[in-house]
């Protein structure tokens, strides 16, 4: 029942006259660390911006490096998934802040962006358009019943 009401919501200059209100999506750079809307388990969990590029056909990729989590892998906790590509129109919707700029992007995401971005060209690779939250708990239920 956490819904968002909308009667409730100020109402804008530019909106109470009729008028579009323009909003502009911030410019991802990397290095940005985000909140995001994490699972209920990881509320400190943080979305860092590694990479962006533009693709003529999906428009803006953008490569993320998801923290402090608390994720079930095979060999135990994961805590940092290094490298997620992302749709940005659908990164966007599970943004809620950006809390800082200019943050250090480590390096060890680059080995995962390769071996993606060969499939990606091979025509095997994707990237998501989910959530993050629910990418994140098909991948943990993923690696679960792998392991059985």
């Amino acid at each position: 029942m956490g819904g968002l009401c909308l009667a409730a919501a100020p109402a804008y200059p530019a909106a109470a006259r009729g008028e579009k209100a323009k909003m502009t999506p911030t410019k991802f750079q990397p290095g940005q660390l985000w909140q995001y809307r994490t699972r209920a388990s990881e509320p400190r969990s943080r979305i860092l911006i590694q990479r962006v590029e533009q693709h003529e056909k999906l428009g803006e990729i953008v490569h993320i490096r998801v923290t402090n989590l608390v994720f079930k892998g095979p060999k135990g906790n994961i805590d940092v998934l290094p490298h997620l590509p992302y749709s940005g129109t659908e990164l966007r919707k599970s943004l809620t802040k950006l809390e800082s700029s200019g943050n250090g992007v480590p390096s060890d995401y680059l080995d995962g962006y390769k071996v993606w971005r060969e499939a990606f060209d091979a025509g095997k690779a994707g990237i998501f358009t989910a959530d993050v939250a629910s990418v994140i708990d098909g991948m943990e239920k993923g690696l679960a019943n792998h392991d059985r």
